[in-house]
């Protein structure tokens, strides 16, 4: 026996109530969750049309109702009782509209519903399902507030990233400063992020001229992914900073940061760190590297070293640290020192970047400008989802003559 035009029906709302929910749980931005609710609700509900209605700042909401414009409010509402959709969102619960009730967006409908959209303990907004059917109708409510749920779940992620993303492009700068007057050096700092997007991770650069006209060089990576460890990074760059002081030289500052981090107690997880200092008389390099890839040095005269030394325990360990020993190189005029971060040599589902393809890729490069040893160093590091981790890359070059002894 075949199946009646209900079942017909049944199966078609279920096909698009799940190709609601794949979409909803797809979309990565505010617009593109508007733009599927205008779209595909209708179909998954079982209603003729549906707007969005979302908080836009004081005691006002703003009304979307087109779904090839999911950028422009049709219109506004107050906050207020007056309508459905404020009622709704203001007792919580679900609220059929008539007459006067409706937005002027769904005026041509004779039936409609307001939901809230409630997520994580708050109300992101509400859903109107409007029928411009005549006579009663048959309005599964159980089924719209399972749609809200989807759509409020989906709102409060991409609203939440969004102001993760915008927060961290602000802070993005402000980590990564590779501007010092030390005499005879240029240095060039690269950011990349991971595919997810958030401008900010775990990984950091900074770089000041202290008293003595010496340039300071750091590099960090705080263990984790994601903006979740950008906390951690932000107040352990501060401590490394604080910890410097120039007339002690690296050693001592890497024990002072080890002290500070196990008085303050706080939840700063591992990290790893290269800590460095050039002196532009001398035109010696020197480091402490406490856990990541050992830099590499590109001379002057095409020949690319590896440098091993001056390696010591991750920061943020609890355990007593052995005595570091500071590793230092004297530079000459076009000598550029490499320092990079693990996000560079992730595994590549059967391939990964490894130090020797590092290490050919900065011989390929001669004298070129650092901005292009850069690009050619990034342009190493996994590509789209494959890319789990951000990556940072610090490039040290002696360009110019020292500075004059007083």
């Amino acid at each position: 026996m075949g199946g009646t035009p209900d079942d017909a029906t049944d199966g078609t709302r279920d096909e698009a109530t799940r190709a609601l929910l794949v979409a909803l749980l797809d979309a990565t931005t505010v617009v593109e969750v508007r733009r599927i609710v205008l779209a595909s609700v209708p179909d998954a509900a079982g209603c003729d049309c549906a707007a969005l209605v979302e908080p836009a700042g004081g005691a006002h909401l703003d009304v979307y109702a087109d779904a090839a414009d999911p950028e422009t409010p049709f219109g506004t509402l107050a906050l207020d009782t007056t309508t459905a959709a404020g009622r709704a969102i203001i007792s919580g619960e679900p609220v059929p509209a008539t007459g006067n009730d409706r937005h002027p967006a769904l005026e041509h409908c004779s039936t409609t519903l307001a939901i809230p959209l409630s997520a994580d303990g708050g109300t992101v907004g509400a859903v109107v399902f409007g029928w411009q059917r005549d006579g009663a109708v048959d309005v599964d409510s159980a089924g719209c507030s399972r749609i809200a749920g989807w759509i409020a779940s989906a709102l409060a992620r991409t609203r939440l990233a969004h102001r993760e993303a915008t927060l961290a492009a602000a802070l993005r700068g402000e980590v990564t400063t590779t501007k010092v007057a030390a005499s005879g050096l240029e240095i060039h700092g690269r950011y990349l992020p991971p595919w997810s997007g958030i401008p900010l991770g775990g990984d950091w650069h900074d770089a000041w001229e202290d008293d003595r006209g010496c340039a300071m060089i750091v590099l960090g990576d705080v263990a984790g992914h994601g903006v979740d460890v950008s906390p951690a990074m932000l107040t352990l760059r501060s401590y490394v900073r604080a910890s410097t002081v120039p007339a002690d030289g690296l050693a001592p500052a890497l024990s002072r940061l080890d002290r500070t981090l196990e008085a303050f107690d706080d939840d700063h997880g591992l990290a790893a760190l290269l800590l460095a200092s050039y002196d532009p008389v001398q035109r010696t390099f020197s480091w402490l590297n406490a856990g990541l890839p050992d830099p590499m040095l590109h001379r002057a005269d095409g020949a690319v070293e590896h440098l091993t030394e001056g390696r010591t325990r991750l920061v943020g360990t609890g355990l007593d640290r052995p005595p570091p020993v500071v590793a230092s190189v004297v530079l000459d005029v076009g000598d550029t020192v490499i320092c990079y971060t693990d996000g560079l040599l992730l595994p590549m589902l059967e391939e990964s970047v490894d130090t020797s393809s590092v290490a050919a890729a900065i011989a390929r490069m001669g004298d070129a400008a650092l901005s292009t040893v850069a690009d050619e160093l990034l342009a190493l590091s996994p590509s789209g989802a494959l890319r789990i981790d951000d990556a940072s890359v610090l490039l040290v070059r002696v360009s110019g003559t020292p500075a004059a002894v007083d």
